[in-house]
């Protein structure tokens, strides 16, 4: 009798598992964590809009957010069969965060120039802190990140069939989705120039062509259904910026491409191509990466220095995957297998350091994409519950943003009540997370108090009541308690 032989495993894959361990442990970790920043605009107020009226009506409300509504029913479908709450939402989004650790690496067993250091660029592309952060809470960029690494993969592996139908997925999701089409578009053209001539050559873009019908499909529904087209209004934000605006932008940009670690990324290309010349630089790059973190890039500069719509490193999550898997291949294919081993696990530790980076106050941060953010969710609990205890209603209080959302679309449940939009509100939010220098900032001049700070960690948030509000709150206490409104005692 044979017996089968054992399977072996190549050297990446106990990394692999290692990390999709981790990456399952650190999600139920946080599987209270509720929606946080866009995610509540983008995904729980739309899907919990048709969860409740079970899909019979899509004419969101004027002020919804309304241009994802293909993943806002996949969303709210998942509810209607596990329950409108946070672990289940959380197992919905696990799901895509395990396919993108998976199309990370096969992407990166593809281009590495070993099976040895296929581990190593598979540590360094999955280290970036937007990656870790937008994969491990409830976001809408881990599921366009899953849809686009499956679209590339076919295009890479020429798998024309799977292509046609990963683009139309890809072009349900948000306007970025689309544009990612348009970028991913050129790149199946400029891979099937190599395998074929002329005409055939521009024939590839057929394979787009279903996907930009879905998108004139969403089009002509919001047109039918709701008053902005893919969140495009006249109260739009995505309006082209004066000149004053793209220079800000320009500065953006540069430092989102550089900050938490990712300028050591930069210096490592810019030390490789000068030490070892152009012609092994680009004998060592992988054409099909390079060409993709191009097109990325060019990508990147599109939807963010033009517009007046403030952007955040999440915008640039497929280029922040790339980025350094390409520069892992190129470390490979040109250093010593020991040097090149030991300078990707120094950037991998460079880039997770960016979870523990301190911004000061007065400069804005993008929450969204560093764990540091994470102490918020107690704090927001512990923020509840005062108001709770206190009697304080959300109609009462002023907040800003990302402060201003009732429980009910953060942590799906609790109050409905919406905060107030009064000016002189008798109290008033504020936080870091609002990214304001100061309170005065937020509209809380002399005539608040602060009531309240909760603080944990580098986040902390304040309640302020208005000082004329104190004072008769106190003066009905002291005579419900049968003081005089001047006594010592209060």
């Amino acid at each position: 009798m044979e017996f089968p032989r054992p399977v072996r495993l190549k050297p990446a894959h106990p990394v692999l598992l290692l990390v999709l361990l981790l990456y399952v442990a650190g999600a139920l970790l946080l599987w209270r964590t509720p929606f946080f920043w866009d995610s509540v605009s983008i995904l729980s107020r739309p899907a919990t809009f048709l969860y409740e009226n079970r899909f019979s009506d899509f004419s969101f409300p004027r002020q919804m957010v309304s241009d994802n509504t293909p993943l806002s029913v996949a969303l709210a479908g998942w509810w209607c069969v596990f329950g409108r709450n946070l672990p289940a939402t959380h197992v919905f989004f696990m799901l895509f965060g395990i396919g993108v650790i998976w199309q990370v690496f096969r992407l990166c067993e593809k281009s590495s120039p070993s099976p040895r250091a296929t581990p190593f660029i598979f540590l360094l592309a999955v280290s970036d802190t937007a990656l870790a952060t937008q994969l491990l809470v409830p976001m809408f960029d881990s599921v366009l990140l899953f849809v686009f690494l499956l679209t590339l993969r076919s295009i890479l592996d020429r798998r024309k069939r799977a292509t046609v139908v990963y683009a139309c997925l890809l072009a349900m999701l948000r306007s970025r989705g689309i544009m990612l089409c348009g970028i991913l578009g050129i790149l199946h053209v400029l891979v099937g120039r190599r395998t074929a001539t002329g005409k055939e050559t521009w024939r590839n873009l057929l394979d787009f062509v279903p996907a930009a019908a879905v998108s004139v499909f969403l089009l002509l529904f919001q047109i039918r259904h709701q008053d902005q087209v893919f969140g495009i209004g006249k109260d739009s934000p995505w309006t082209l910026a004066g000149a004053e605006r793209m220079l800000g932008n320009t500065a953006s940009f540069a430092r989102f491409m550089l900050e938490y670690g990712k300028a050591c990324l930069w210096g490592t290309l810019v030390f490789l191509f000068f030490r070892y010349g152009k012609s092994r630089f680009r004998t060592a790059s992988c054409d099909n990466l390079a060409v993709s973190c191009g097109l990325l890039l060019a990508f990147s500069l599109l939807v963010s220095i033009p517009f007046k719509n403030p952007f955040g490193p999440r915008y640039f999550l497929p280029f922040f995957v790339l980025f350094p898997l390409w520069t892992g291949q190129v470390t490979f294919s040109l250093l010593p297998f020991k040097r090149a081993r030991l300078l990707c696990l120094l950037l991998a530790a460079m880039l997770w350091s960016g979870h523990f980076r301190h911004y000061p106050d007065t400069t804005a941060k993008s929450w969204d994409t560093t764990l540091a953010h994470v102490p918020y969710y107690s704090l927001r609990k512990d923020l509840s519950a005062y108001l709770e205890e206190n009697g304080i209603e959300n109609s009462e209080i002023r907040a800003c943003f990302p402060l201003e959302k009732p429980d009910y679309w953060t942590f799906l449940e609790g109050s409905k009540t919406e905060f107030s939009t009064m000016p002189h509100a008798p109290y008033a939010l504020y936080g870091n997370l609002c990214n304001l220098p100061d309170p005065a900032s937020a509209g809380i001049d002399s005539t608040y108090v602060l009531l309240k700070r909760f603080e944990k960690g580098r986040v902390y948030l304040e309640i302020h009541e208005r000082k004329e509000h104190a004072a008769a709150r106190k003066k009905d206490y002291a005579t419900a308690c049968g003081f005089d409104s001047s006594s010592e005692r209060l």
